[in-house]
């Protein structure tokens, strides 16, 4: 009887419900791709990966890594994490569907595959990884709300345009924005840099603030500095407004790191 269950329980955790699933093989390495339905966000719990957004509708999930040592003991066996969820795309992942969400989640919790993932560009996407086993993670290309939380990555943005709301505790995260920048945004790290990079013709309501270390500005930026009275804010916080300020506000903090802001 209990053998009947294990296998009901392991055919319901094998079935992906929602989603369609092709599989193709390229020079790059195995490669998977899923359907995502019309305004389907993605949430990604993954410890290295590159996240780009492009013009297609689906979600296709490549491994960046080069083909491993098979283990003969293996051979037969699907590999699982904590959770139970199954490796069910061959890349060391799994990819489930879970209340219009997709998510993936690595197996491997020490270490992680290094993993390229396209999103529908203008799709909400979601990243959380909280485990100190992490590295690098680059979104670039993306069109669409960005919620972030990590704690040892270091995050790169590259032409993304927001609402985005980025929070890192060890990590350093350097963002360089599109040319049309949706508000808020919110970029915080507790102890690594923030430096971002912002189109000079942008007109937005701007925060900074750092406990102990540097606000660093590009004198070529048009920032009013709000003042109290006969003193100006500055040092380890200042507020202000870009090009006369807009609906758009911009909040970058940095505890104990120093934070860089640059005109693209």
């Amino acid at each position: 009887m209990k053998t009947k269950m294990f296998a009901v329980i392991l055919m319901a955790i094998f079935t992906v419900r929602g989603y369609s699933q092709t599989v193709t093989d390229g020079s790059t390495g195995s490669e998977r791709t899923f359907s995502l339905s019309k305004n389907g966000k993605v949430k990604i719990e993954l410890g290295k990966a590159v996240i780009e957004g492009h013009s297609e509708s689906s979600v296709i999930v490549t491994s960046l890594d080069s083909p491993r040592k098979a283990d003969p003991r293996a051979d037969g066996l699907v590999q699982v994490n904590g959770l139970g969820l199954p490796d069910n795309t061959g890349l060391g992942i799994n990819v489930s569907q879970e209340n219009g969400t997709m998510v993936v989640r690595q197996l491997d919790r020490i270490d992680p595959p290094n993993i390229k993932i396209l999103v529908p560009e203008g799709c909400m996407l979601s990243y959380d990884h909280q485990s100190p086993h992490g590295s690098n993670i680059v979104l670039k290309n993306l069109k669409g709300e960005v919620e972030m939380s990590t704690n040892h990555n270091d995050v790169r943005l590259e032409n993304v345009t927001g609402p985005i709301t980025l929070t890192s505790i060890h990590g350093d995260v350097d963002a360089i924005f599109g040319e049309t920048v949706k508000g808020p945004v919110s970029i915080v790290s507790v102890h690594g840099h923030v430096d971002v990079s912002l189109p000079g013709s942008l007109r937005a309501n701007l925060k900074m603030a750092t406990k102990y270390g540097e606000l660093l500005l590009d004198p070529e930026l048009q920032i009013d500095i709000e003042s109290q009275g006969k003193m100006i804010r500055y040092n380890n916080q200042i507020g202000g407004k870009m090009n006369g300020g807009s609906d758009t506000n911009i909040d970058l903090r940095s505890d104990h790191g120093k934070i860089y802001l640059r005109k693209k």
